[in-house]
């Protein structure tokens, strides 16, 4: 099976260390979302996401979180049968 999105580092999907502004870009492209995708599924207006891939404010630890939370729960509907991800 391909890399998972949100194994950065060998992290797990666990926050050690903060997600560098690269490192949320390619877990989000890795997804094949848009920045206005990833901020509708954590809470967030999408220039919030621009700015966090800008490097111009660092990414709050809990929305990080929910940004690798919303990536497992995609890659997990990318790997059930039955689901429209799977099926496409």
């Amino acid at each position: 099976m391909g890399r998972s999105a949100v194994d950065e580092r060998g992290r797990g999907g666990v926050a050690s260390e903060p997600t560098t502004k690269d490192e949320l870009k390619a877990i989000r492209t890795r997804l094949g979302m848009t920045q206005r995708e990833l901020a509708r599924r954590v809470g967030v207006v999408p220039k919030t996401v621009a700015r966090w891939e800008a490097g111009v404010h660092r990414i709050d630890p809990i929305y990080e979180r929910l940004v690798l939370i919303a990536a497992r729960a995609v890659e997990i509907g990318k790997a059930e049968p039955g689901t429209r991800e799977h099926d496409a």
